[in-house]
């Protein structure tokens, strides 16, 4: 693993900026219950008024998402806020046991959408520390999810490259449900990488995989 191109990113700023994303997004601005962001000593909970699509806790490997703000929900898609429809859900669900060892997130749909993100751990002392062993397993699970997350969105671009090499980095984001500046870093990490060139003018030129 080449350390150099492993990009550090803050488990709080990620998790808590899809928290506030997906408060925006699924904002019911016709009913008059007002968004809630609380933040107490042990959990941040967001409530928001709802038109349930079921009732209970949310499964992340199994919902439906369904915006109720599609022009919100693209403009932060523009700016690189969320990748796509439904992966703030998930990526919530895979950074807050980072962010709070052993810790799950809950999402509940009702007549008001509930999320809950736990800052702390019953039974265990914040003055007592982290052992070193916590620490190495948080730091192996930042890395690993992060590096995986950019090896899966390079092999999903190398596919798109296969099957059309003359997709701009805006017809690939349109494909992938990415922003085109994602799309255009994920290129640039391929060509240091050696694994792709550029063949040509950005216009009319087209992309060639180095075997």
């Amino acid at each position: 693993m080449n350390i150099d191109k492993i990009k550090y990113i803050s488990l709080r700023d990620r998790v808590f900026r899809e928290v506030i994303s997906n408060l925006l997004i699924h904002r019911e601005f016709g009913h008059a219950y007002p968004a809630k962001l609380i933040i107490e000593k042990d959990q941040v909970i967001t409530e928001n008024w709802n038109r349930a699509q079921g009732i209970g806790n949310i499964d992340p490997n199994n919902f439906t998402p369904y915006p109720k703000n599609p022009v919100i929900a693209r403009f932060f898609k523009e700016i690189g806020w969320v990748d796509e429809l439904g992966s703030g859900v998930r990526n919530v669900y895979k950074y807050t046991p980072i962010y709070t060892p052993g810790a799950q997130p809950l999402f509940i749909e009702g007549d008001v959408f509930k999320t809950v993100i736990p800052l702390s751990v019953p039974n265990v002392s914040v003055n007592e520390g982290v052992n070193e062993g916590l620490k190495q397993n948080v730091v192996e699970n930042v890395v690993e999810n992060v590096v995986g997350n950019v090896v899966e969105n390079e092999n999903r671009i190398l596919v798109l490259i296969r099957e059309n090499n003359k997709y701009s980095a805006a017809q690939m984001a349109d494909r992938l449900e990415m922003t085109s500046r994602t799309v255009q870093r994920y290129l640039k990490q391929l060509q240091e990488k050696n694994k792709i060139e550029r063949i040509g003018p950005a216009k009319g030129g087209y992309w060639k995989i180095n075997q």
